[in-house]
C-alpha cells in the first residue's frame, strides 16, 4: 500500500503475503476485532513502515510459517496483543530504524517457535512487560541493541535459546525487576558499549556479561 490510503480491517485473522509491501506517508492501517485472539500476519516478504500509523488491537506476527522481514523506518506501530517474531515454524526479523514500536499490553516475543531476530538501530520501542528471547523449546531469539532506545520491563530467555548483543543505544527499565537481564545463553557488550537507564526503578542484572565494550549505568535509584 503506497500513497494516501486507509485500511480498516475487521475480523479475527488478516494476512499479508507479498514480496514488498510499503506503508508510507498518509497511509493508515487499523485492525480491530475481539482482542488477543485476533492476528495480523506478515509472511513471505519484506515490509517497510516508513510513516504514519499502524494500529493492531490483537496480535501482530512477523513470519508465521514462512519468513518475513519488517523494517520500522518511521511513524508508529501500536500492538495491543502480542508482538511475535517467528511464530510457528517460520523465521522473522524486526529492524527498528526510526519512529515508534509500542507493544503496550504484552511482551515482545523474539523467536516464539521459529528463529527470530530483533535489531534496534534507531527510533524507540516500548514493551512494559519486556522481551522474551525465544518462546517454545527449540526456538531461538536474538536481540541486537545497536542504537535508539528500547524501554522494557526485562529481557529474559524463554523455552529455547536467547542471545543479547549490546553495541550502542539505550536500554531503559519500565518497572522494578531484579532479573532485568537474566537467563540468556549469552549477553555480549561490543565496542559501542551498553547504556542501561534504570529510569528510577530498582533493577538487577542476573546475567554474565561478556565482551570488550563499556557498561554505562544511568538513573536515580
Amino acid at each position: 500500500m503506497v500513497g494516501n490510503a486507509r485500511a480498516n480491517l475487521y475480523g479475527t485473522l488478516w494476512e499479508i503475503v507479498d514480496k514488498n509491501f510499503t506503508v508510507g506517508s498518509g497511509d493508515y492501517i487499523q485492525m480491530t476485532g475481539n482482542g488477543n485472539g485476533d492476528s495480523f500476519i506478515l509472511n513471505n516478504g519484506n515490509f517497510y513502515h516508513n510513516d504514519s500509523t499502524m494500529d493492531f488491537w490483537g496480535n501482530a506476527q512477523i513470519g508465521y510459517n514462512w519468513w518475513a522481514n519488517f523494517y520500522q523506518n518511521g511513524g508508529q506501530m501500536n500492538v495491543g496483543g502480542y508482538l511475535s517474531i517467528a511464530r510457528y515454524g517460520g523465521s522473522g526479523y524486526l529492524e527498528v530504524n526510526g519512529g515508534t514500536v509500542n507493544s503496550y499490553n504484552h511482551q515482545i516475543i523474539v523467536g516464539e517457535v521459529g528463529t527470530g531476530y530483533m535489531a534496534m538501530k534507531g527510533g524507540y520501542a516500548y514493551t512494559y512487560q519486556g522481551v522474551s528471547l525465544s518462546g517454545n523449546s527449540g526456538s531461538s531469539g536474538t536481540l541486537y541493541l545497536n542504537g535508539g532506545t528500547l524501554e522494557a520491563g526485562a529481557i529474559w530467555k524463554g523455552g529455547g535459546s536467547g542471545y543479547l548483543s549490546l553495541n550502542g543505544g539505550t536500554l531503559k527499565a519500565t518497572q522494578n525487576s531484579w532479573d532485568f537481564i537474566s537467563g540468556l545463553n549469552s549477553a555480549n557488550i561490543d565496542g559501542g558499549g551498553a547504556v542501561i537507564d534504570n529510569n528510577g526503578k530498582g533493577i538487577g542484572i542476573n546475567q554474565t556479561l561478556t565482551g570488550n565494550g563499556g557498561l554505562y549505568l544511568y538513573g536515580n535509584n
